[in-house]
């Protein structure tokens, strides 16, 4: 068993302690941060089929995002949505990008993960409210202490070292701006170092077994 590799977290978990939890895995997404990549691969981790897609609930928010119904994963906490819970045990993961890139790709998407409503424009004065706005600032800082994303800021709570003591606590974290570097890292986290690296954590298509069992299913379907 030592020297064995699992294709994914639960046939680890099944070989070795056995299934315990219905829980494998945390995903704490970020919101503009890689955080559907981070789903891809969450659910790739603890052996969510069918692979290569992210965590999502059909028919999607903006509706047309979420391709299928069968894409929920109830292996992984925090699969979708941006409300942190460390409440359990299963490794953390997380994906970081830098807060201006970030912010600005927030700002033009659409709410709530904006100020900017339907129908209105994104003027340089919305920008500037929205980045001073308490709901949008230090978004990365209030999910790392375990809030929502956009509850409002809180001086108290939300503070920097109690942040970064959480980032350093948790499995493994990936920056957007070097996916496949982050990928190659994740395969070395002690937690997922006996995993097979799945070509989806890369950014690559699912494998030919897979996929042919992909195109299999959505034919019977």
């Amino acid at each position: 068993i030592e020297n064995s590799y699992y294709p994914d977290l639960k046939a680890q978990h099944q070989s070795t302690i056995g299934l315990r939890s219905t829980r494998l895995l945390n995903s704490v997404r970020i919101p503009k941060s890689g955080s559907s990549a981070l789903s891809v691969t969450a659910r790739a981790l603890s052996g969510c089929h069918p692979d290569g897609y992210p965590c999502c609930k059909f028919p999607g928010d903006p509706v047309g995002s979420c391709p299928r119904k069968d894409l929920m994963c109830s292996l992984v906490t925090g699969c979708t949505d941006h409300r942190p819970d460390y409440d359990g045990d299963e490794a953390v993961i997380t994906t970081l990008r830098d807060p201006v890139s970030r912010s600005v790709s927030a700002f033009f998407y659409h709410y709530p993960h904006t100020s900017v409503k339907h129908g209105e424009s994104h003027t340089w004065e919305k920008f500037v409210e929205n980045v001073q706005s308490p709901r949008f600032r230090n978004i990365l800082t209030k999910m790392l202490i375990g809030s929502y994303a956009y509850v409002g800021f809180d001086e108290v709570k939300h503070t920097v070292p109690r942040a970064k003591a959480r980032l350093c606590s948790i499995a493994w974290f990936g920056l957007s701006e070097m996916p496949v570097s982050s990928s190659m890292m994740l395969y070395e986290t002690p937690q997922f170092r006996k995993l097979l690296p799945n070509p989806v954590a890369f950014g690559l298509q699912a494998s030919d077994a897979t996929a042919a069992e992909h195109a299999a299913e959505e034919k019977d379907g």
